[in-house]
């Protein structure tokens, strides 16, 4: 059912790809399986029917965008929290015909 919500009408593919690579990764005694040694990685330029399972291999990426050198930064260093006290407005509309709620809602 995840799966299904994932990618629609995809699931045989994903789930045989998914099933492979577990298998591939599992222990003899199943109750020590870690789901940290499957890893899923969405590469540009393929699709869903171009995906294999790739045994034995570790790729390890940076999170896309993240800074790796700064020159002249400045830097902001709060020792409390910075958040912003917001009002919150709360309002009922009683609506008791067609007639009010055409003159409300329709300009």
């Amino acid at each position: 059912a995840a799966v299904a919500s994932k990618q629609f009408r995809q699931e045989d593919i994903i789930c045989k790809l998914t099933a492979d690579a577990c298998i591939q990764v599992c222990p003899k005694n199943p109750v020590n399986f870690n789901v940290d040694n499957v890893r899923v990685a969405e590469l540009v330029g393929g699709g869903l029917h171009n995906s294999s399972v790739v045994r034995g291999m570790v790729l390890k990426n940076d999170a896309v965008g993240s800074i790796k050198q700064v020159e002249k930064a400045k830097v902001a260093v709060f020792v409390q929290g910075v958040d912003t006290s917001a009002t919150e407005t709360k309002g009922t509309v009683l609506i008791h015909s067609a007639e009010q709620f055409m003159l409300i809602f329709v300009p």
